[in-house]
């Protein structure tokens, strides 16, 4: 069947090497049909045509295959959702050098989509931790992340903290304020309680 494609597309100028393999068919009732299998962007296409004519020394059945071949390469391609590095979500990081965290993505995440694809159908959930310390280390897991399409799970993938957080003495400082100046006093007044006492000895 394929050679018998090649040879009509030599004849009418329709280019059919996106098929690589068919199979023809009639009837009175289903006319003139044709199964193939495609290869078109890289991915496989199986199109049935049903109830074609043949006119003008066309046979429709190749005819709307090659249009649905056609249409496909116009209007679909491979399409990145996400790219290795982009931004996903930022968290807040406490007692630290720095206020907040970025989330980036560490894969590619594509599909084969129409060209002008709906991008509010695609979502990222974030799980994990939603605040980072000075206890978190690089290497941690502290997340993952999924990524939909129409609700249909393209890919996964674990969040490793890859930056060491470092701790502020000064917010460490700040938040413990009441604990310290307590600690401190009440190591005055101990030390000022044991003076007395050995004073009070000595006399």
């Amino acid at each position: 069947v394929v050679s018998t494609i090649n040879s009509y597309n030599r004849n009418s100028n329709m280019d059919t090497s996106k098929i690589i393999g068919s199979k023809t068919g009639f009837t009175l009732d289903a006319g003139y049909c044709l199964s193939s299998l495609s290869n078109i962007n890289g991915h496989e296409f199986i199109i049935i045509a049903l109830k074609a004519n043949h006119e003008d020394n066309k046979y429709y059945n190749i005819v709307d295959t090659v249009s649905l071949i056609n249409f496909l390469l116009s209007s679909y391609k491979e399409q990145y959702l996400i790219k290795n590095g982009d931004y996903v979500k930022t968290i807040n990081v406490s007692l630290s050098k720095i206020d907040s965290y970025n989330i980036n993505s560490s894969i590619n995440v594509t599909k084969y989509l129409p060209i002008d694809y709906d991008k509010n159908n695609f979502k990222i959930d974030y799980d994990g931790l939603e605040e980072l310390s000075y206890k978190n280390k690089v290497g941690d897991k502290i997340g993952t992340i999924n990524y939909y399409y129409d609700d249909i799970l393209l890919a996964t993938e674990d969040v490793i903290l890859k930056d060491d957080i470092k701790v502020s003495l000064k917010k460490l400082a700040m938040k413990y304020y009441y604990v310290l100046v307590g600690i401190i006093s009440l190591f005055i007044i101990t030390t000022v309680i044991i003076a007395r006492k050995k004073t009070n000895k000595k006399v």
